[in-house]
């Protein structure tokens, strides 16, 4: 704390290729830990009742990954659900950090917050961690994070209705 009453805060990460920030008075946060690795998400109010949602849809993709490809190295996780006005920051990915896209009353069969959230986690492990250049080789990112993005959803969900099931349409 410094005598103007502002706040120094100092962050340090290793062996990141990129990193991003969000601030704002009206987060909440919602925290889960995963055997040691701490879950952050930061939450406008009156969506914080979907944050069992998005969480969940984080714990089933580390486990995944750890499960089929490896453990994740960083001992953090920072989830940030956009308010309605910031919503084209959201599905966005940086090590250890991603946005995802919460609409207020979706409802539980239209998964596309979860999706986001998957896709994005997918992100840190075929991009920030491999480090591929996905300007140049795009494939190399986003085919791989597709491709388990649609096996994590059919895995967690159903292969039926992983993505949408309303109204007799499943996706």
């Amino acid at each position: 704390n410094n005598e103007d009453g502002t706040k120094f805060l100092l962050y340090h990460a290793e062996d990141v290729i990129d990193f991003a920030w969000s601030a704002s008075p009206h987060f909440s946060l919602v925290e889960k830990n995963l055997d040691g690795l701490n879950i952050k998400l930061y939450i406008y109010p009156q969506k914080e009742y979907l944050s069992d949602r998005i969480l969940n849809a984080a714990e089933y993709t580390f486990n995944y990954l750890e499960n089929t490809i490896g453990d994740y190295p960083y001992p953090y996780f920072t989830i940030i659900d956009p308010p309605r006005n910031a919503l084209r920051s959201g599905g966005m990915e940086y090590p250890t950090f991603i946005t995802t896209l919460s609409i207020w009353g979706i409802p539980e069969n239209i998964k596309f917050m979860e999706e986001t959230t998957i896709h994005e986690i997918l992100h840190n492990y075929f991009q920030a961690m491999l480090a591929s250049n996905e300007f140049e080789e795009p494939w190399l990112d986003e085919g791989f994070t597709q491709y388990f993005e649609t096996r994590i959803m059919d895995e967690t969900y159903g292969t039926n209705e992983s993505r949408i099931d309303l109204f007799g349409l499943q996706i």
